[in-house]
């Protein structure tokens, strides 16, 4: 028993440190909109018209220089933006600031402070945290998948979803057909997922994403790891899920990247040229250098 007291020991003091952790800003709606204007913060009404990034300025702890500075762009609802730039220009990082992962720098030497983030003309520090991620649903390079059912990790975040409309969501991510192969719905997925293939995982959180019906939607590399078969089959369930929301997507594939309605070339935190795939590469050299050098075909 002490053995494995002391195995646990660790675990336990990084559990309570978490614990011990204030809410995140907007979390405890209630409490922290009291605690301002006496009522609680409001909730944010569903994406109709756009989002804007309004001279955005963004610096890690402890580093020297801003990781985003002075970013001003706007996307349309329903617009596809893909972000590209060379490693450490500040895309993953501009992206995290729409759900709140971080918010802009608070500065008293600008007039702004570190900019903001707008939905629909609302800043989203201005509104319950909770209202604006029911709103977002994000697929990244790596899913995290949990021992249990495959119907459990695709409904896993949404409460109350019926068989009936995971078996729709996994139908829209054309997953439908692996998961008959291991058994159904009822089958276990390994700790990871790693009892699936990468392809596999994907379509998983892109049922996921799908079940929660969002209006923005965040992919983050989400076939960079992937063999062309899946990518094909990915990219036909992500373009059709797609239609009608705003689609923010992080790219190393020329063709997720082409098919945008519009590219935003980020680089050393700054945002360098904004523009469609032929156009950009005529006037902006550093886009020319991305094609010529990251962009994977496929």
């Amino acid at each position: 028993i002490v053995n494995d007291i002391q195995a646990s020991s660790a675990a336990a003091q990084r559990v309570l440190a978490l614990l011990q952790e204030p809410p995140a800003p907007g979390l405890d709606e209630r409490k922290l909109g009291e605690r301002r204007t006496g009522l609680p913060m409001p909730r944010l009404a569903r994406h109709a018209e756009s989002i804007r990034f309004d001279g955005v300025v963004f610096t890690y702890p402890n580093a020297d220089e801003p990781a985003l500075n002075g970013i001003e762009l706007t996307v349309r609802h329903g617009e596809t933006v893909a972000f590209v730039g060379p490693n450490g220009a500040g895309k993953t990082t501009l992206l995290a600031l729409v759900p709140r992962l971080f918010d802009p720098d608070e500065a008293l030497d600008r007039p702004r402070g570190g900019g903001r983030v707008l939905i629909d003309g609302t800043d989203i520090k201005s509104v319950s945290v909770r209202s604006l991620r029911r709103q977002i649903a994000v697929v990244v390079q790596e899913t995290v998948l949990f021992k249990g059912t495959i119907a459990e990790n695709i409904a896993y975040g949404v409460p109350g979803v019926t068989h009936d409309q995971v078996v729709s969501a996994a139908r829209g991510a054309r997953a439908e057909e692996f998961i008959a192969a291991k058994g159904g719905y009822e089958a276990q997925v390994g700790e990871r997922g790693l009892t699936l293939s990468g392809g596999q995982r994907q379509r998983l959180a892109i049922a996921r994403a799908i079940l929660r019906d969002p209006s923005i939607l965040i992919l983050d590399e989400a076939t960079s790891m992937i063999d062309g078969e899946s990518e094909a089959q990915i990219s036909d369930a992500l373009a059709e899920f797609s239609s009608g929301r705003t689609t923010l997507v992080v790219a190393h594939r020329l063709s997720t990247v082409v098919t945008a309605d519009r590219i935003a070339v980020l680089d050393q935190g700054k945002l360098v040229d904004v523009g469609p795939h032929a156009e950009l590469l005529e006037r902006c050299d550093v886009y020319k250098r991305i094609a010529d050098r990251q962009l994977v075909g496929s």
